[in-house]
């Protein structure tokens, strides 16, 4: 008897032995599991960052230019003779004759204009707009003042893109 308890108690620890290889190896891999998921958010975290970063610069680069344009814009209408402008009783249009004398092509120029009647009360707004004007070229960029009344216009604004 006393053999085959002896038999028994080492079975026992060599069982018992095996148990705790086996769960030092499933620790050990859960651990590494573990420690590679981190790594991989870690990674993604820094990645997804990154591209946030340059993301950010590319949208801030492109409204610097878009500002920068504008200014040049401004300038062209501010340096321009004074509008063609035809009011009678069945239109009243306002045309402005530009020159692009910078060295950039503007894709896309719009003019804004508000509309007032003869007591200054404004009755909307008006836009026009101009494609593809290349360096050195000259343009014509013409406001139709649809409403009914309209007595002035203010230009409230000229820009490389649609506002």
């Amino acid at each position: 008897m006393f053999v085959m308890a002896t038999k028994y108690i080492e079975k026992y620890r060599r069982g018992k032995l095996l148990v705790k290889t086996v769960f030092k190896v499933v620790l050990g891999i859960v651990i590494a599991f573990l420690i590679i998921v981190v790594a991989m958010v870690a990674c993604t975290a820094y990645t997804a960052n990154q591209a946030a970063k340059s993301i950010d610069h590319s949208i801030k680069q492109e409204q610097k230019k878009t500002n920068d344009k504008d200014k040049l814009l401004s300038e062209m209408l501010s340096k321009a003779p004074a509008p063609t402008v035809v009011h009678d009783q069945y239109s009243y249009t306002v045309e402005y004759t530009l020159t692009n004398n910078t060295n950039e092509t503007f894709d896309y120029i719009q003019l804004n204009a508000d509309v007032f009647d003869k007591n200054g009360t404004k009755l909307g707004n008006d836009m026009s707009n101009i494609t593809n004007v290349k360096p050195g070229q000259t343009f014509k960029i013409k406001l139709d003042l649809y409403q009914e009344g309209a007595a002035s216009y203010k230009i409230t604004g000229i820009s490389s893109q649609a506002k």
